[in-house]
């Protein structure tokens, strides 16, 4: 590069992944699911409801490990991931989720199985928070680096599938229409050689 030009690179990105799947849950097995009170809204009442799926829990299996392999890309062949809970969430008119991150997971996950594709969202929280705040130029409101400084909304729709790393915190914004927010959420863990080099194994 020419000593008098420049550039600027975005150091440890986050990684989210994005996709459609292609099975489904109807509403015929959604009102068979027992569910309870969570701490803003309703979840299942077990947190292995993806053995009732198996087709939708293969496919998620082969998102989880593409992710594995696009995003860290192990020497290893044998390290793989797997689901460790899966459960369903209920979010009526008015009710939202808290802002959270999922503990004792690698991956983290969801599902949206049916939602207001207008305004239904989910919001991811960047934990680094600047040291100062600079007013940046009228009509630049946000500054010229507002994805890496600011929390990220992502309008959600049925059949899409997120996969994120579970440090990541999240919340869901108070819903607004008058359709429930029913999506499925799960946790994941690594089974297999970490590493050739110091022989380090996962054997769960």
């Amino acid at each position: 590069m020419d000593k008098d030009k420049f550039k600027i690179e975005k150091l440890f990105p986050t990684p989210l992944y994005l996709c459609f799947l292609n099975n489904k849950i109807s509403n015929d097995q959604l009102a068979k699911t027992p569910i309870k009170k969570n701490i803003r809204n309703h979840t299942s009442a077990t947190a292995d409801v993806l053995k009732d799926y198996p087709e939708l829990k293969k496919e998620i299996e082969e998102h989880l490990n593409n992710y594995l392999q696009q995003i860290h890309s192990p020497a290893s062949p044998d390290l793989k991931l797997y689901i460790t809970e899966s459960w369903l969430n209920f979010t009526k008119k008015g009710e939202e989720h808290h802002t959270h991150y999922h503990p004792n997971s690698f991956v983290s996950g969801v599902f949206y199985i049916s939602v207001n594709e207008e305004t239904d969202n989910i919001e991811f929280v960047n934990g680094k928070q600047p040291a100062m705040y600079i007013q940046p130029k009228e009509g630049d409101s946000w500054g010229k680096w507002h994805a890496t400084n600011s929390d990220c909304l992502i309008g959600v729709k049925n059949q899409l599938l997120l996969l994120f790393p579970s440090t990541l915190e999240h919340l869901v914004p108070p819903v607004k229409g008058d359709q429930p927010r029913i999506s499925l959420s799960f946790n994941t863990f690594l089974k297999g050689s970490l590493s050739n080099l110091n022989q380090v194994y996962l054997n769960l």
